[in-house]
């Protein structure tokens, strides 16, 4: 018997001590506790099945807890959601609880009727209250009486002697009134004469100064009538003097293009003449010299034929007389003076020599009417996912090009593509320990706001882009400009502002964006514009958190203001 009683206490001190050694081996457990919205529960209850181990979520609902290896499950409860088990098969899990209905009810419930009994109890005080406030205004209206009866009484004491007063004082005021009436007579009457003789006087001297202001108007508008007289009479001197002078000018060019032309004519004359008497000369030698060597009877042969040099420098003289002639009809001399005005160099007069310089310089070149067209847009967006709380808000920097035709340098239409380089991204130091890499680890992480522009840093568009200028032939003109389109951001690994990592997925947006502004043409091809506008965005994508394998869709829109710097060409 006492061998088996010392075998019994033997084997429990070993299996006491297999079970100690086992429960001092413990593990770290982490995870989240979320809604069915997939937000944080701060101050969950985490507790492990058949272990005495808790533990509360925090601020963002990430738990950790300590706990043996024989526990197999995590419960994790709160106050109106249905508590939820997980079985431990790492060391990180995530529970998503769901509102309990019997508990909300039960608690709208109570509240009702919590609600019905005070209102009952503030019913019965406010009753109370009443009838207090009745029996203090009955007292207080006593009260009122009896001080009433009492001041009634005064009075009719007070008023007696009042009138006593009163009557006196009447007697003497109206002593006074009419002594200081009989005064005020007499002041109202002297006034009333000097208000008279100074409203004479006024109206002498206002007499007196329209007068010679009448005077002095006249006399300018006689003076101003003799200047412009003398003006218009210098004017038409000048012109008539100018005139002269041009006419004289005129005839002193004609005179002098007739004498030169006389001079030319008497020259070619006497040139004709030596070239006629030389001609003839040399006739009559080589018909001297034909008649000296053919035989007697052909001398009337020779004398026939003696007149053909003479006639022949008539006809070469009569031509010219004729141009002579003709040169100075044809070349009036106010063409001469435009060519001289106008056209400085040797080339020949023509039409173009008429046009004066002032109205060539202010000539444009021709618009063409439809042409290929590009366009270049530097531009800024800040835009903010609610207009009420313009504080928070983000920024990008945008390029758009487009081709597309320009229709009368008025109306562009095409089509573009380009770049969105998100500028809102902001770098901050967690403040809280890592939650992957536990307490005493921080780290910098770009925290973004799920909302005004893609979570990625830069996105490409691709859109239609409209223009319509409102004036085709100024050089500034306002014009209207709308683009819509769609962008796509490429995937990205982002942080939630709760701190929790997550991955983007597919971000893209639709948008549209109306602009005012003014065009300015620098050419026939190519202008400027400058502009502000208003974009409307509605963007959607998927995004999953790490360690969840679903995929949550998010959709918001988007508004903002843009400015727009751009070149046509």
């Amino acid at each position: 018997m006492k061998k088996f009683i010392l075998l019994t206490a033997i084997f429990g001190l070993v299996s006491l001590s297999a079970v100690a050694q086992q429960q001092g081996t413990l593990r770290t457990i982490k995870g989240y506790v979320f809604n069915a919205d997939g937000d944080a529960m701060p101050g969950a209850d985490v507790k492990a099945v058949a272990d005495s181990a808790t533990t509360k979520a925090g601020a963002d609902g990430t738990f950790t807890i300590e706990v043996t290896q024989f526990v197999k499950f995590l419960e994790a409860s709160h106050e109106g959601y249905v508590s939820a088990q997980a079985e431990i098969d790492g060391t990180m899990i995530i529970f998503k609880l769901q509102v309990d209905k019997k508990y909300a009810a039960n608690k709208a419930k109570a509240e009702k009727a919590a609600r019905k009994a005070a209102e009952a109890e503030a019913a019965e005080k406010a009753k109370a209250a009443e009838a207090a406030r009745i029996a203090a205004e009955k007292e207080a209206a006593r009260l009122a009486a009896e001080r009433e009866a009492m001041r009634i009484a005064a009075e009719k004491e007070a008023a007696l002697l009042l009138a006593k007063q009163e009557a006196e004082r009447a007697a003497a005021e109206k002593a006074k009134a009419e002594e200081a009436a009989r005064l005020a007579a007499e002041k109202a009457k002297a006034e009333e004469e000097a208000r008279i003789a100074a409203a004479k006087a006024k109206a002498e001297e206002e007499a007196r100064i329209a007068a010679a202001k009448a005077k002095a108007e006249e006399e300018a508008r006689i003076a101003a009538a003799k200047a412009k007289a003398e003006e218009e009479a210098r004017l038409a001197a000048a012109k008539a003097k100018a005139e002269e002078e041009a006419r004289l000018a005129a005839e002193k060019a004609l005179a002098e293009e007739r004498a030169r032309m006389a001079a030319e004519k008497a020259k070619l004359e006497e040139q004709i003449r030596l070239a006629v008497e030389k001609a003839r000369a040399e006739e009559q030698a080589r018909l001297a010299a034909q008649t000296s060597s053919v035989a007697p009877t052909t001398p009337q042969v020779a004398i026939q034929q003696a007149p053909v040099p003479v006639q022949q420098p008539q006809s070469v003289q009569q031509p010219v007389q004729q141009q002579v002639v003709q040169q100075p009809i044809q070349q009036q001399p106010v063409v001469v003076a435009q060519k001289q005005h106008y056209n400085t160099s040797l080339a020949p007069y023509s039409e173009e020599d008429e046009v004066p310089m002032e109205k060539k310089t202010k000539e444009q070149k021709p618009l063409k009417k439809n042409r290929f067209g590009q366009v270049l847009e530097l531009g800024f967006a800040a835009t903010t996912r609610n207009i009420q709380n313009i504080e928070s808000f983000d920024a990008a920097a945008t390029l758009y090009y487009a081709l597309g035709c320009n229709f009368n340098n008025m109306v562009f239409l095409g089509v573009g593509t380009g770049l969105v380089w998100n500028i809102g991204h902001s770098y901050q130091e967690s403040a809280e320990p890592d939650a992957y890499y536990g307490s005493g680890y921080t780290q910098s992480y770009p925290y973004v706001e799920i909302g005004a522009l893609p979570l990625a840093e830069f996105s490409v568009p691709a859109y239609l882009y409209f223009k319509v200028n409102m004036s085709r032939d100024t050089k500034v003109a306002p014009f209207f400009s709308l683009m819509a389109g769609s962008e796509i951001a490429p995937i990205t690994e982002q942080y939630h502002p709760s701190s929790d990592r997550q991955l983007a997925y597919n971000q893209m947006t639709a948008f549209a964006r109306a602009s005012l502004g003014v065009n300015f043409r620098i050419g026939d091809k190519s202008a400027m514009y400058i502009g502000v506008g208003y974009r409307f965005d509605n963007r959607w994508g998927g995004y999953a958190l790490e360690g969840d394998p679903n995929v949550y869709v998010n959709r918001y829109n988007i508004h903002g203001l843009t400015a727009n710097l751009g070149f046509i060409f």
